[in-house]
Formats: C-alpha cells, structure tokens, sequence
C-alpha cells in the first residue's frame, strides 16, 4: 500500500530499537537490563492531498520500554541509553510546517520536541549515550520538551542562502510536571506525568522556554571529485527558561526557604568537520564532532558539558553503511553543589564523564546491529560509586 499512498502524499515508516546492557563492574550493582523503542511516524504531503503549496503535517508515536540501567544498575547522571523512558505508548509529534519564500523560510507549530530542530551534532548522532544527544547543561538542568517529552511550541527558520540559517522557537515551560519537577522554591508537587502526551496545557506557572540558533555549513559534494570540500558544519545557540529557579546550594544544603533566580539560561556552540573522505565516495571517512555547553552555577546541577569524538563511515562496507565512532562526553558539576556537599560532610560532586566506543554494522537494507562499550568514571559525578564498564548491543529494524 505504501507506494499508493506515497503518490498521493502519505509517507509512512516506522523502527524499532532494541538493546541488552550489562555492567560489568563499579556502578551500584551487576547486571544487565533489556531496553526498547518502537517509532512511528506519518507524514502528510498537503501539496499532493489538498494543492496546498509548502505545507507538511506530522503525526508520530512512541512506545518505549523496558528496564533502564542508569538508574538501575549504573547510577551515572548523563544516561548510558538514549532510548530509555518509562514504559508507555506516547504520542510523539504533531506539527504543522509551512513553507515560504521561496523555500528560504519556514514556521513550524504544534507538539514538538527541541531535539528535531536544535543543538544536534550529526557526527555523533550514531553513540548510544544520552550525553552526545541534548546538551547535559540543558537537559538535567531545564524541565524542556526533549525525548520523551514534546510540548506545544511555535518554530521560525529561515536559511538566506544554501550554506547558513537562523532558527528561533519557544515551547511551554514544562511538558510533564510530575516527571519534570518544577524548579520553583516551593512549588507544589504535580502528579501531572502526561503519560501518553495527550494532555496539552499551557501553564503561566510553568513558565516558556526559548532557544535560537545559528548555523553554517559547506554543501555536500554532489560528486565523487577528489576537490569536493571537506564538509564543515558549526552552530551557536542558547535557551533560555522564563521560570524562577532555586539556588542549587541552597537545595543541596535542605534550606526549608532557598533562594530563588529569576529565569535561567544556557549557550552552546559545536563544530563537525570531515578530516579525510575515502576517494571515489561521498560518504566514507573520518569525521570529528566537538560540542561545548554552559549554564550558570548558581541556580544548576550541571555547570558545563562538552562532548567530543571520531567517527569513520564506511570502515568494512562501502557507503557508510557501517560506522566506527569514539567519543568522551564530560560533565561539570556546580561548584556550589560540592561546597554544600563538603559542608554536610558526605561526598562532594565534581564530574563524571563518559567514554563510548561503538561500531554499527549494516546486516540488511532495514536490519543493523551495534555492539557498545562504555566506561563511566565517576558515576553520579563523585567517587562514591566505583567506576562502570558497561557492555551492550542493539539491533535496529526499519520497516
């Protein structure tokens, strides 16, 4: 059915994400947990269903499950697995996206989530750790529409020539309050967990979350010349929350009644580069990623977060249809936290970080295998926890 429906502007497609983990060593205990992700998406061309010229509708779902071995097994603060949430068939993205000028520009409003549109970094996009994802100085520190969460939101991108853009977007504060704990000194509890995302509410207590981004970046080699350009990509961006935040020493240390910050913030930049492409190919190589991140100290966990790394597309079977990538994601934790810590005499958080090495192996056009390894110093940012050697393998299907 499929190719019938594509004529007439519907695309299907869906995956399913499947992976055993198991900690070796260090961490809180031994073991292993299985963890899965079954994806959906739906896609509606309006030029083909009703003549609307620009326009494209998304509907997409999720069911996630399974066990999650950070919490379970390993302890560490960054997650060693991107597809771990608590189980429950969501509702993913529903959005609404028009073109115009031209194509230069575009609005995009609906349930979305930052992830699709802001601070991703292509080259890592193959690690398993959640880290190399959404910057950690944003994720632990903001209650922000990213995996598994998508909030109502309005996005703006326009692209002034085929090399650069601009993008600006703003989401409501908080998808999930009860998951996504208010960070407002004595805010109430929520049981508001918005299991299956169908409970929209725009909440002025929550506050609105901001990010804008710029971008440049060369244009893929349309051949397989040797003089193609190596491909270069950076990005600027930062978000900003509307809320009012608690000062983190003050958590740390119990005060009944914690100081409170208006607003809170974060900045990132990134850089991807191709270091060598195989010749005769437009996709085979090394490429390296860098991504560093920053958030104030006085109101969040997470100070800093940089991740960096290598990737080579292409190792053993031709057209990147097989990867091999090496990255260290590093995590700074506030210094009010450890100076809060020290005075209560338990022990004081400083940093975790994160190394991965991976290899994804094409089996079939819609089967792929990865076998992952991950070493965790520091799990939870301390040495409280011994240090975590992680061994795991996932296998994706497309369909």
């Amino acid at each position: 059915m499929r190719p019938r429906l594509g004529k007439s502007g519907i695309t299907f497609n869906g995956s399913y994400l499947g992976e055993l983990m198991g900690n070796t060593t260090g961490g809180r205990q031994k073991g292993g947990e299985y963890a899965g992700l079954l994806m959906f998406n739906l896609d509606f061309d309006a030029e083909k269903l009703a003549d609307w010229t620009g326009a494209t509708l998304r509907i997409s779902a999720i069911y996630p499950h399974g066990g999650n071995i950070a919490q379970q097994r390993v302890g560490d603060l960054g997650g060693l697995s991107n597809i771990e949430a608590y189980d429950s068939f969501r509702l993913a993205e529903v959005w609404l996206d028009q073109k115009f000028l031209s194509n230069r520009a575009s609005i995009r409003i609906g349930l979305m989530t930052s992830d699709t549109d802001f601070y991703g970094v292509d080259t890592s996009s193959l690690f398993i750790n959640s880290d190399f994802g959404a910057p950690a100085a944003e994720t632990i520190n903001f209650p922000m529409p990213s995996y598994p969460f998508t909030a109502p939101g309005i996005r703006l991108r326009y692209e002034p020539d085929e090399k650069s853009y601009i993008q600006f977007a703003a989401y409501d504060g908080n998808p999930a309050p009860g998951v996504l704990t208010d960070p407002t000194p004595g805010a109430a509890t929520s049981n508001d967990y918005n299991k299956h995302n169908t409970r929209i509410a725009l909440r002025s207590d929550e506050g609105a979350m901001f990010f804008a981004e710029i971008g440049w970046h060369t244009p893929k080699p349309a051949s397989c010349e040797k003089k193609a350009p190596l491909a270069t990509c950076l990005k600027l961006g930062g978000a900003y929350h509307t809320d009012r935040f608690a000062d983190i020493g003050d958590i740390t240390l119990g005060v009944p009644h914690p100081r409170s910050h208006r607003g809170d913030s974060s900045i990132y930049i990134s850089a991807e580069q191709d270091v060598w492409r195989e010749p005769g190919s437009t996709n085979d190589g090394l490429a390296a990623f860098l991504r560093f991140a920053h958030a104030p100290a006085d109101r969040n966990l997470i100070r800093n977060s940089a991740e960096a790394g290598l990737t080579y597309r292409g190792i053993f079977q031709s057209e990147a249809r097989d990867t091999l990538a090496l990255g260290v994601a590093w995590l700074d934790i506030s210094p009010r936290v450890a100076a809060a810590q020290r005075t209560l005499g338990s022990h004081a958080q400083d940093y975790e970080t994160a190394v991965e090495l991976t290899y994804q192996r094409a089996l079939t056009p819609w089967c792929s295998i990865q076998p992952d390894l991950q070493y965790i110093i520091h799990p939870g940012g301390s040495s409280e926890l011994g240090n975590a050697l992680v061994i795991g393998l996932r296998t994706t299907i497309t369909f």
